[in-house]
């Protein structure tokens, strides 16, 4: 998680002083933007992956 949201700018100090229920939050949009891109990449190639 700390990777994805870094890339995007966040800082460290914010990500590492999220409560349990903000890293949850945090956690569940990361994986739906990985399963949207997924989805995006799979919609351009006609692929099934």
């Amino acid at each position: 998680m700390l990777h994805h949201y870094l890339q995007r700018g966040f800082s460290d100090e914010f990500l590492l002083n999220l409560s349990p229920v903000q890293k949850v939050f945090y956690m569940s949009s990361m994986e739906l933007y990985y399963e949207e891109e997924a989805a995006k990449y799979k919609a351009l190639t006609g692929g099934e992956s």
